[in-house]
């Protein structure tokens, strides 16, 4: 659970004079301290989710709605959501035009 810093490409440079801009990413421990001090200063959470989850099929598992939940109750920063898996694992077409209609 090392935190990883990125450099950012040249055109995601915010101006002149800014330096390299970098991303320090965090993958903490499943425990619920250790999320909340990670997500207090940070500017932007990722939230990442299986290729299979849908209305149906739940997106966490149990311990992962309760981080979720604390992290509710404490207020979140910008969310980004992403799907990970093989393109093989991912969703039809038609499944993925039905999930569009709940976001």
């Amino acid at each position: 659970h090392a935190p990883v810093t990125a450099v950012l490409p040249n055109w995601a440079q915010q101006g002149p004079g800014t330096g390299r801009p970098r991303v320090l990413l965090v993958d903490p421990p499943r425990d619920t301290l250790a999320v909340m001090d990670v997500a207090k200063c940070a500017d932007v959470i990722l939230c990442l989710v299986g290729p299979h989850a849908s209305l149906e099929e739940p997106a966490f598992d149990p311990t992962g709605y309760r981080l979720l939940t604390a992290l509710k109750s404490q207020g979140l920063p910008s969310i980004i959501g992403a799907v990970h898996g093989s393109e093989d694992e991912m969703p039809s077409a038609k499944k993925a035009e039905q999930a569009k209609k709940f976001v």
